[in-house]
């Protein structure tokens, strides 16, 4: 991973340092297992340890090595070999492949990286229940297909994130259960060099336990619950980004990410405020799913084995893990400052003219006698209130004479249309309940229909009791009724 995006403790999970100790720690396990059962003169592990771990691991000449040999465990053996006398070389290494000694190191490195990312993990879901609760009774204007749609409080569009990533979290300790699998069991997996006790015992002592069945290599498909499980996630941080950056779209935007001290914005316009830690999320997002592709395709091999896999797996697991942790460096940055608008999203509700409620008014009038034509009441007046008025209708339908003079509207033109759109503030709420509807030949309704259902409307709010139910269900109280429950339960 480039420097930008890399992470320390990544880095240091998959060093080459780190992996070329974690292969020793294989090799010495073996060999002191196979002293303990008298494979090996007792002595041996003793001596071979001694020398080893006061060796420094010498990555260069591991590097010159593999220059020439054109294998890396090879190369590993080697240099650590030319640090012990003759007698004890024959021991390292001895009836094993070079994934008896690397398939093991390699689970250890997956699982030290999920470690961290559980951690961080477990950090930015605290921090979203701190928000969410924090916002509890913050109203705003839920959407569904980009529309308007009914009430919410911010407090629950951010459990949302919450839960989701609390479930990815999930997803991924899960995934641990096959990361936890290892083998020794030779160059195809028959036990023709480390016998199947051995193997249990040097596994046992480092955490993992034999997939019994495995040939050279353990099958690549028990790890992929562990890619999936980092995509999602990477997924569900992303979600939050993409909410942010939609809401955060000029024009009056209802969150915002924080602006340092002496950012820019854009290099050409200095009013912007670009999302730029949202996008660069998003594009977080698509590397994932591309490693995580990748990873996905190292479940075929020919055969026993074939080494396709390991370039893929020397580049994508360490990326994917850097991805992921990019990922929550993001995604708390924004959290951490995230400006909200309680203002905006009350404005939000305003110039919903009421239509949050629509379904509890469709329901309401069927319950009140109007079955069949409730729907399409409620249709009319939204239809109604959303209408612009004569001034911006025309407008919205002028045709422009093509003059030179008049090619391009001027500013006062704006500041005129603005103050009749802030004018507009009738709701669905009144227009029915005071039987205002008119036809919009959008809808077809005609006028005979129309006047009818006024007539219906009048009768059934002469009623004080209706009246007030009716009034009820467009309190903001009314439509967050049942957010108790949400948050009660996930507390």
């Amino acid at each position: 991973m480039i420097r930008r995006y890399s992470d320390k403790k990544v880095d240091g999970n998959w060093a080459l340092k780190h992996k070329y100790l974690l292969w020793q720690e294989i090799e010495l396990a073996v060999i002191k297992v196979r002293c303990e059962r008298s494979t090996f003169p007792a002595d041996v592990w003793s001596k071979i340890s001694l020398i080893l771990k006061n060796c420094e691991i010498d990555v260069e000449e591991i590097k010159r090595i593999e220059e020439i040999t054109k294998h890396d465990l090879n190369a590993f053996i080697e240099e650590r070999k030319s640090h012990l006398p003759e007698e004890l070389r024959k021991y390292v290494h001895f009836m094993m492949t070079s994934y008896d000694t690397e398939e093991a190191p390699f689970s250890l490195m997956l699982l030290d990286s999920v470690k961290d990312a559980v951690t961080a993990c477990d950090d930015l879901i605290l921090l979203l229940w701190e928000m969410a609760f924090k916002f509890r009774y913050t109203p705003m204007l839920g959407r569904t297909h980009g529309q308007e749609a009914k009430l919410q409080s911010f407090g629950l569009r951010i459990l949302h994130w919450c839960r989701s990533l609390d479930y990815a979290r999930y997803q991924l300790q899960s995934a641990t259960t096959g990361i936890r699998f290892s083998k020794l069991s030779g160059a195809i997996g028959n036990y023709q060099g480390v016998t199947p006790e051995e193997e249990k015992e040097v596994l046992k002592s480092i955490g993992l336990e034999p997939f019994v069945g495995a040939s050279q290599i353990i099958p690549r498909i028990v790890h992929q619950p562990l890619a999936n499980a980092l995509v999602m996630i990477v997924g569900a941080l992303t979600q939050i980004a993409e909410d942010v950056r939609i809401a955060a779209r000029s024009g009056m935007p209802i969150m915002q990410e924080f602006f340092d001290k002496g950012q820019m914005g854009s290099s050409a316009m200095p009013h912007k405020k670009n999302t730029i830690t949202c996008e660069n999320q998003i594009g977080m997002w698509r590397m994932a799913k591309g490693f995580a592709d990748m990873l996905r395709d190292c479940i075929l091999t020919w055969e026993e084995r074939a080494i396709e896999q390991s370039s893929v797996e020397r580049v994508a697991w360490p990326d994917l893990f850097h991805v992921v942790m990019q990922s929550f460096k993001n995604m708390t940055r924004i959290l951490e400052k995230l400006q909200v608008f309680p203002d905006n999203m009350m404005l939000e509700i305003y110039y919903s003219h009421g239509c949050y409620a629509s379904e509890d008014a469709k329901e309401l009038l069927k319950e009140f006698g109007l079955i069949d034509d409730a729907y399409k009441i409620v249709q009319l007046a939204a239809a109604i209130v959303h209408e612009p008025c004569k001034v911006l209708k025309d407008y919205r339908l002028a045709k422009k004479d093509g003059e030179e003079e008049h090619k391009y509207p001027m500013i006062e033109e704006a500041n005129m249309l603005g103050r009749c759109h802030k004018d507009l503030c009738q709701t669905i709420c009144e227009v029915i309940y005071t039987g205002a509807l008119y036809p919009i030949e959008a809808l077809g309704h005609s006028q005979e229909t129309v006047d009818e259902w006024n007539r219906k409307l009048q009768n059934i709010f002469a009623d004080p009791e209706k009246l007030e139910r009716w009034h009820n269900i467009f309190s903001i109280a009314y439509q967050l009724r049942n957010e108790d429950f949400i948050f009660n339960t996930y507390k």
